[in-house]
């Protein structure tokens, strides 16, 4: 790897930092591997907050008949319908009441019909509806998507220009550029971030190759308008916001994987214990 452009703010190395990089897009197929050639290297202060957030794509599903299917494949074996279990429900009974309970079950409950006006009368007059089987579906991974904040106050003229540098850089390089003769437009470049806090811990986002999809600039960070005889402002306040092109899975938090080495893993699952009150711990 090398690294074409570097950013520092502010000049001298804190004790803790952010650490960006971004590369060109390459993957020569879906699935394989990026090439890790780095383009530019940017160190930034932590930012406001490090929120780090883990989701996944569920949605509830109406199973209807097939929530209840041993039920109703017993009673198709067997030839009974729902009006043959109502009836037997309602045996050593004949009154007009109960036959017109019966017609009115049949039609709230019998699929096909219980969607119509007549079987809706009949569902509020009976207090009764059909059981959907309602239940939860997995339905993948949602991508990870982080922002980060920092507040930048240059305090010399070289730290204001390397500030500038460094924005004109990232808003270059969020963008796509134009290729083919205006037919096609080349990918944006990839960023990754870290922290540096002096020891690696579990609970830190790290944030894995992902577009940038966000960048918004306040020059007035100190919430008044304040600004040096060159025209900086005296703090700004930028927010970036990062998409990550992969999916998360198990596999990305199994054994080696935890960031923490002082937590020891599970030999059985490789992932970190449910209990544990050793180094680490807190």
């Amino acid at each position: 790897m090398s690294v074409v452009t570097s950013f520092a703010f502010p000049q001298e190395v804190p004790e803790f930092y952010t650490r960006m990089s971004l590369r060109k897009y390459e993957r020569p197929k879906p699935g394989s591997p990026l090439t890790p050639t780095m383009r530019t290297y940017i160190r930034l202060p932590i930012p406001q907050q490090l929120i780090d957030s883990f989701n996944i794509s569920v949605s509830g599903n109406n199973m209807d008949l097939l929530g209840n299917f041993q039920e109703s494949a017993q009673m198709q074996a067997a030839g009974i319908t729902l009006a043959d279990k109502f009836k037997a429900a309602t045996e050593g009974s004949s009154t007009a009441g109960t036959i017109m309970s019966m017609v009115g079950m049949v039609a709230a409950l019998t699929p096909g019909i219980s969607d119509s006006n007549l079987a809706k009368f009949s569902q509020s007059q009976l207090g009764v509806v059909r059981n959907p089987h309602l239940t939860t579906i997995f339905e993948g991974v949602a991508l990870k998507t982080y922002q980060f904040t920092w507040k930048l106050s240059p305090k010399s003229e070289s730290e204001a220009r390397m500030m500038n540098s460094m924005i004109d850089y990232v808003k270059a390089f969020m963008h796509p550029e134009i290729v083919g003769g205006g037919f096609a437009l080349d990918y944006p470049y990839l960023a990754t971030v870290e922290f540096i806090t002096g020891s690696s811990s579990v609970n830190l986002p790290n944030v894995s190759d992902s577009f940038i999809t966000g960048l918004s600039i306040n020059s007035m960070g100190g919430g008044t308008p304040a600004f040096y005889r060159d025209g900086n402002p005296v703090i700004i306040e930028i927010s970036m916001t990062f998409q990550e092109i992969d999916i998360k899975t198990r596999g990305d938090f199994a054994a080696g994987k935890t960031g923490n080495p002082t937590r020891p893993l599970d030999l059985t699952t490789g992932l970190p214990p449910v209990s544990y009150s050793g180094p680490g711990s807190s």
